[in-house]
């Protein structure tokens, strides 16, 4: 009964208050029109004062000579390149301040009539990287500080102006973007609010950006195959990189302290260096200002000597001789540089053993003659100005580098999804102008064909892609494949047939045809940026990848006027060719069904007495397969590719950088 009289109770105030309502609606239709608006205008009100409400709009004109002090005692011309040449279309940043801990970088840029700067920085620093809890607490990190900063970058976002804090492999990367004054408040708001942060604010946060973490990373099993394909190749190729389950079982046992731990690191600004770039409407003096400030919140130490995080060491695809003592193999294992009187040898003794008359030039530069390998006929001649690669050749041509071809069987991420795919991918050494404009050129005349070849003609896929790829400047051409019923071994054998017969087509390019993709290459390179954000962004990338190469595109663009057809045959038939000495391919393949891939499993584990013709397609295509068990054991017998050139940054006080 009292449960009655309750619900009874409950049912009459509903009622109630539901006549109640009516009554007030009818008693405000009666109102005459005016009284309504005068309730409804007194609702009405100004938004909060919003701080990033920009106020000074003035374009910034050239510094005075009385503004031009520097940031500190070392003030110098930024070189435009490695040789220091720079053209009157590309401005080459001015470097404010270099010295251990922190380099500054200075660009006005008004061309495009816009009052608003592009800040950047990048806080290089192992900590954030250096094991698989180390990189979730990075993450984490960031995603509490968004959440702590959000009622400043809301307001700041609504008034055209935003950041981005991203974490990666060398360290932590913030993007500002936003009107002059406004967008140096923002920056150093995150700043002081990274050094600041408390341990009650990550503790508040932590359950949630955990759980948002783990899911991120478990939704990452349901990418699509070709995805995951690609993933695998980048995964097995870098010496220093945490897989996605690894991030996974530490996002598990991660705890707040470990969160508090890295701040305070991070805040200590020991083992830090500091890249920062202002561009666009900012002006010397302001950019001074702003530097002060930065090193005064941070405070960083800069690195040790030989210490370089952003730096990854990517592994070669061909078994080497890790105790040679030649020094050009020991350049192209262990990434050290020789040494000049090394070089000399090192040349001398490619000089003796290469055949005479095998050689091309592109613009000044020479390159090396090719080596037959035995069975086969003795390709053309090396690509020309393959600069800075000598010892990659010097070591192929002294049979130190193997014909490397590698395949890679996955285990499914997301069994649900029965779609195969093949990631073929070919490895050409070091990014150099020569190199990558020869592969611009074979990507821009072979992306078609291929498509046309293995989608259209072949139906082997429903996506077929050919394009160039650069890991930590490492580049290499791709061929992506991903199918609903064609087996990858199929799939990867159609692609070296494919690859293989396109010398034909190279051959029969007319000089008309090859000028007409050299000047659409060209119009590329030149074309200018068409925004404030991609001039930034053109100007950050040199940096942000220590190549200092600000005038690049340049360099690319007289590289390909004096390109000729027989040194993109010599390219391919030193590297592009699977039947070429220096081939150096690895596939790595996601099978459909898991019940498939462990029958490619047990195949390639088959002794040759059990040979099924699986095994027989296997054997023939690779001279080693990769599968999860023996991932490990195959990255710890390979060596390092030869390291790009690098512009390092003063090392810190009491070290040196090795050389």
């Amino acid at each position: 009964q009292q449960q009655q009289q309750q619900h009874c109770s409950e049912c009459n105030s509903t009622n109630n208050f539901k006549e109640d309502q009516q009554q007030q609606q009818q008693q405000q239709q009666k109102q005459p029109a005016h009284t309504i608006l005068a309730l409804a205008l007194s609702q009405l009100h100004l938004p909060e004062p919003n701080w990033a409400v920009p106020i000074d709009l003035a374009l910034r004109q050239e510094d005075t000579a009385d503004n031009t002090a520097s940031c500190g005692d070392s003030v110098a011309a930024a070189s435009g390149a490695a040789d220091g040449s720079i053209t009157s279309k590309q401005k080459a940043p001015e470097v404010l301040l270099e010295q251990p801990g922190l380099c500054i970088w200075h660009s006005r840029d008004i061309s495009f009539g816009l009052p608003k700067v592009h800040l950047r920085l990048h806080l290089v620093t192992p900590a954030v990287y250096a094991t698989p809890a180390a990189a979730v607490a990075s993450r984490l990190l960031v995603r509490i500080l968004e959440d702590v900063l959000l009622p400043w970058s809301y307001a700041a976002d609504l008034a055209g102006s935003s950041y981005n804090l991203s974490a990666g492999q060398g360290g932590l990367v913030l993007r500002v973007a936003g009107f002059s004054g406004v967008a140096q408040q923002l920056l150093l708001q995150v700043l002081d609010g990274l050094k600041g942060i408390t341990a009650q604010q990550i503790q508040d946060r932590f359950r949630t950006m955990q759980g948002r973490l783990e899911q991120g990373l478990t939704n990452w099993t349901n990418n699509n195959p070709a995805q995951h394909a690609e993933y695998a190749a980048e995964h097995l190729l870098q010496q220093h990189h945490h897989h996605n389950s690894d991030l996974l079982a530490a996002a598990a046992a991660v705890a707040p302290a470990d969160i508090l731990c890295l701040q305070q690191q991070l805040s200590s600004g020991c083992n830090m260096h500091i890249d920062m770039l202002g561009y666009g409407n900012v002006s010397r003096q302001e950019m001074c200002q702003l530097v002060d400030q930065v090193q005064q919140l941070l405070q960083p130490e800069g690195l040790p000597g030989g210490s370089w995080p952003p730096l990854g060491k990517v592994l070669s695809l061909s078994p080497m001789d890790m105790d040679s003592s030649e020094p050009e193999v020991q350049q192209a294992v262990l990434g050290v540089p020789m040494t000049e009187a090394a070089a000399r040898a090192a040349d001398a003794a490619e000089a003796e053993e290469c055949a005479v008359g095998a050689s091309s030039t592109v613009g000044a530069d020479t390159v090396d003659c090719s080596v037959a390998s035995a069975g086969a006929a003795p390709p053309a001649a090396p690509a020309a100005g393959i600069e800075n690669s000598s010892a990659f050749t010097a070591a192929a041509a002294t049979g130190s580098f193997n014909p490397a071809s590698v395949i890679c069987v996955l285990s499914n991420p997301n069994p649900a999804n029965n779609n195969n795919a093949v990631y073929y991918s070919v490895q050409l050494g070091p990014d150099t102008v020569n190199v990558s404009v020869l592969l611009d050129l074979f990507v821009q005349m072979s992306s078609k064909a291929a498509f046309y070849e293995l989608r259209t003609r072949q139906r082997l896929g429903y996506a077929v892609t050919l394009s160039s790829t650069s890991l930590h400047r490492q580049l290499g051409l791709v061929l992506k494949v991903q199918s609903p019923n064609t087996a990858p071994v199929v799939v990867s054998t159609a692609i070296r047939v494919w690859l293989t017969e396109y010398r034909h087509n190279i051959e029969s390019l007319t000089t008309e045809q090859l000028q007409q993709h050299k000047q659409a290459l060209k119009g590329k390179y030149l074309e200018p940026a068409k925004s404030l954000a991609e001039a930034a962004r053109r100007t950050w990338v040199p940096i942000l990848s220590r190549t200092l190469e600000f005038n690049r595109r340049q360099q690319k663009a007289s590289a390909i006027e004096a390109l000729s057809l027989q040194q993109l045959l010599s390219f391919y038939d030193t590297f592009l060719s699977p039947e070429a000495p220096q081939h150096q391919a690895l596939c790595t393949q996601l099978w459909g069904s898991d019940q498939t891939a462990q029958a490619v499993a047990n195949a390639a584990a088959a002794p040759e007495t059990q040979a099924s013709p699986l095994h027989g397609l296997l054997e023939q295509q690779a001279q080693v397969v990769v599968l999860p068990e023996t991932l490990q054991s195959f990255k710890q017998s390979r060596g390092l590719m030869p390291i790009p050139q690098l512009h390092l940054p003063p090392a810190a006080a009491g070290t040196n950088h090795a050389p």
